[in-house]
């Protein structure tokens, strides 16, 4: 699917978990390299917070000052990643679009099930179809 680098959280102190946020923008194409916080990324980045589906990092001058999983709102909502990135999704775009005309390629089976070769169904019985509405 593609070549990410990795930055990676310090281990929380309760249970010693890391939180690993992969991202595309960042990597060079020849390796996967791995960030930790306090690390200098080669690229020239803006000051900039990046959000991926595991968590989020920011960076700043270019170093990596914070690698993290909680994202609240300012009402002090928790937002998952997803909820945020999962739009701009082109992969998750395209199997929504690939559903929705899988779905309407069954209501259109649907339609020429209700029919025969010897007449066409008024555009009343085509919307009762559709609608599955008896």
């Amino acid at each position: 699917m593609g070549v990410y680098d990795t930055f990676v959280s310090p281990p929380d102190p309760e249970d010693g978990i890391e939180i690993a946020v992969q991202v595309k923008m960042t990597n060079d194409g020849d390796s996967m390299p791995t960030y930790k916080v306090g690390d200098k990324i080669p690229i020239s980045i803006p000051e900039c917070v990046i959000i991926g589906n595991e968590g989020y990092v920011v960076i700043k001058d270019g170093i990596v000052i914070l690698v993290g999983g909680t994202i609240y709102d300012k009402w002090g909502g928790l937002f998952e990643p997803l909820d945020i990135i999962e739009e701009r999704n082109v992969i998750a775009q395209a199997l929504s679009n690939k559903n929705r005309v899988n779905e309407d390629g069954k209501k259109a089976q649907e339609v020429l099930r209700n029919t025969t070769d010897l007449e066409s169904p008024s555009n009343d019985d085509i919307e009762e179809i559709l609608d599955g509405t008896p």
